[in-house]
């Protein structure tokens, strides 16, 4: 099944009811290449461009805060979705993209990078429970998230790049 982050647009068509997320199962997260899954995982996520992985529980990663770089063009046709001040695109300073407004939006479940590096995953926890994916990208805030999280959550470290053949490694 493939499940989408964020469902765009003020009238959707009608959804078949999701599966919500498995939880005691393990989390792969594919953003930077398509690779085999450990028989362990039970949830991949992959970017929206990517085919799903056969037999598992499948999150289309679609940025739910702001544009991505090459898809200016694409989001100046759906104004009421971008959020503004004084009529022009609030955009990350840091990245250069637009931020979404997201004032209609609900979430099921939360894909929270680096809740252990700040010290967030208790916020996350508080909001959505077990249906936290965490993923770190530095193995001190990995062992912290892991002895502190790892019994409820789905946690996983990868490399900053997400590379296909980079690091990944399980609680």
């Amino acid at each position: 099944m493939l499940v989408p982050l964020l469902l765009l647009g003020a009238a959707a068509p009608a959804v078949a009811a999701r599966e919500p997320l498995p939880v005691r199962t393990h989390v792969d997260y594919q953003l930077g290449g398509v690779r085999a899954v450990p028989a362990s995982v039970g949830i991949v996520v992959r970017d929206r461009t990517a085919r799903p992985a056969s037999g598992r529980y499948n999150v289309c990663y679609v940025n739910g805060f702001q544009t991505q770089p090459d898809e200016r063009r694409f989001w100046q046709h759906r104004p009421r979705l971008v959020l503004r001040n004084n009529g022009r695109p609030v955009v990350d300073s840091a990245w250069g993209e637009w931020l979404l407004d997201r004032r209609r939006v609900g979430y099921d479940f939360a894909v929270a990078e680096e809740c252990g590096r700040y010290r967030a995953c208790a916020a996350y926890v508080a909001h959505f429970g077990r249906r936290v994916l965490a993923i770190e990208y530095r193995r001190v805030d990995f062992r912290w998230t892991c002895a502190r999280y790892g019994s409820r959550l789905s946690v996983v470290l990868r490399d900053r790049s997400l590379s296909p053949r980079g690091v990944r490694q399980f609680c």
